[in-house]
């Protein structure tokens, strides 16, 4: 948490009362006024004319966007943290910043000189409201929040267990981006790397950092080298219980440090966040439906839609419209609801509903309008272009602005490497779900899926087949049976080309009677959903193998 002094002499300190330095004049002002109070948004408009009134709009702009950058340098800022910038709005995280009240005699930024007659008049009059305005100041709070509408954490800094300033460079590098990456996940909460910085060197109890920060996990680790190998060990915790939840050790050779130190903080990201995430779920959508709030609602949609049957989607369609008509702006609401939809829309089932696809769509854009900058709103929004409107192009923007909002969300580049994979653009789609696989090597087989794919357009049968043996989940065995059904049918290979396809049979009738009879226009439909192909050339290429193979198509 920040603390600002902005009565009397300005200072900002952290929780343990170390000065964070702001160097530049006008930063300190941009923070007292973002301040008064904090929450409240201000435009980029309002900014530029209070602290750069003298200059033009497009060299008034640049100059709060340099300002910004460097307030964040010196608060140590990652993404969505006490600073939040969301498109033309610049607040602060009222959770993250506490005002101190002023003493008897103290006055507003006293002897903070600027030189703009704007934030002058603006101080003058700010000064007189306050000393008239007993509630102009927010009380502030004597032990900061314990997190519920997200998950908390608290990231140690890592120890270094060698003798060697590279490895304590290395140690302190893991730590400040570790932090500062899981910070773009919008589902959680991280605690300040320059807060956690102050126990470098010692192990205080889980217990205190919970106490201390409201942190419901924390994250330690342990950097080792020895014969030019480095180990790096980690363990995240809950911080109520004392439990280990996840523990991982991460072996490799001492070449590059810096390009050792960006894969292992990837994986070791992606899989804290996934952790946290479903454990959130978990928890806070526990008791009676009807006691729950709208967060818990939510999270007890999201972990209904994860299962991917038609039960579970179509209960958690129910509770994200129970959302979003409780709470219209949320954008979570309408990017679960619109995923809902396009989980239909890309089975081997349907409800019957009619324009589940315009609603996914619809849906996909009101979430992005309320919350441009939420990665997973930008994913659906992507496959909605791509099922929808099958505009593969306006597709490929949503996912590329996807993993550029958040780098460690292994789902964005694995549904990336669909959109190429269906495009027909094999390099790009085998690139992309490497990727994610690195990031997330225990949840592959959707990655697989779309490799298998992208080896099928790009004519490698046996390839393609490989790919293939690792898509095993119930909720995929039809698909990957059929388009195994297909290669091996142009390899030449009959007999398994029908064992393929009858397990496709076995797997798939149940749901398949949801639309259709048993009739070659029932099996082309199917094969379209599954896989809609951006050229139609593909899909009949599709269908000539699996005729080879005796499949009614």
């Amino acid at each position: 948490m920040l603390r600002l002094k902005i009565f009397g002499r300005f200072r900002a300190e952290d929780d343990l009362g170390k000065e964070v330095p702001i160097k530049s004049k006008k930063a300190r002002a941009l923070l007292a006024y973002l301040a008064l109070p904090p929450g409240k948004p201000r435009s980029r408009e309002q900014l530029t004319a209070l602290l750069w009134s003298d200059r033009g709009d497009d060299q008034a702009r640049a100059s709060l966007r340099q300002s910004l950058s460097a307030l964040r340098r010196d608060l140590g800022d990652g993404p969505a943290k006490t600073l939040c910038i969301i498109d033309d709005a610049v607040s602060l995280d009222p959770d993250e910043v506490l005002v101190e009240k002023p003493a008897p005699g103290e006055i507003l930024l006293d002897g903070l000189r600027i030189n703009d007659p704007a934030f002058e008049e603006w101080l003058r009059d700010e000064r007189l409201r306050v000393e008239t305005d007993e509630t102009a100041i927010p009380a502030p709070r004597t032990t900061p929040p314990l997190h519920t509408e997200k998950p908390a954490i608290a990231i140690l800094p890592f120890q270094n267990l060698s003798d060697g300033e590279e490895q304590e460079y290395f140690a302190d590098g893991m730590t400040v981006d570790i932090a500062t990456q899981l910070s773009r996940f919008r589902t959680i909460s991280v605690i300040a790397s320059w807060i956690t910085s102050h126990f470098k060197g010692s192990f205080p109890p889980v217990e205190e950092i919970r106490e201390r920060f409201g942190a419901g996990y924390v994250a330690t680790g342990a950097v080792r080298t020895a014969a030019g190998r480095i180990r790096v060990s980690v363990q995240l915790l809950d911080s109520k219980t004392l439990q280990t939840l996840w523990a991982e050790k991460y072996d490799r050779t001492w070449d590059d440090m810096f390009a050792v130190q960006d894969e292992i903080t990837a994986k070791i990201v992606s899989t804290i966040a996934g952790q946290l995430e479903k454990r959130h779920r978990q928890l806070q959508s526990e008791g009676r439906e009807q006691d729950l709030t709208n967060h818990q609602i939510l999270l007890l949609a999201e972990q209904n839609l994860r299962q991917s049957s038609k039960e579970n989607i179509l209960k958690a369609r129910a509770l994200f419209e129970k959302v979003v008509a409780a709470a219209p702006s949320n954008a979570r609401a309408y990017s679960g609801l619109s995923r809902s939809y396009l989980d239909e829309l890309w089975s081997d089932w349907a409800t019957g509903e009619d324009d589940i696809g315009t609603k996914g769509l619809q849906a996909a854009l009101r979430a992005v309008e309320l919350d441009p900058l939420d990665a997973r709103a930008r994913i659906n929004l992507g496959m909605a272009y791509q099922l929808v409107s099958s505009d593969f192009d306006k597709a490929k923007i949503q996912f590329d602005k996807a993993c550029e909002l958040n780098p460690n969300d292994a789902e964005a580049f694995c549904l990336s490497g669909w959109c190429f994979a269906l495009s027909g653009e094999t390099d790009s789609a085998m690139a992309v779900t490497d990727v994610s696989i690195r990031l997330n090597p225990f949840d592959y087989q959707d990655c697989y899926h779309a490799k298998a794919i992208a080896a099928y357009l790009g004519g490698d049968l046996a390839q393609c087949l490989d790919f293939l043996r690792n898509v095993t989940s119930s909720a995929q065995v039809s698909s990957a049976s059929i388009l195994a059904a297909a290669c091996h049918a142009r390899l030449g290979n009959k007999d398994k080309a029908r064992d393929s396809a009858a397990t496709f049979l076995h797997a798939s009738h149940g749901q398949l009677a949801d639309f259709g009879a048993d009739e070659p226009a029932a099996w082309r439909n199917y094969c379209a959903r599954m896989y809609p192909f951006r050229d139609p050339a593909d899909l009949e290429q599709l269908f000539a193998d699996l005729r080879l193979a005796e499949f009614p198509v």
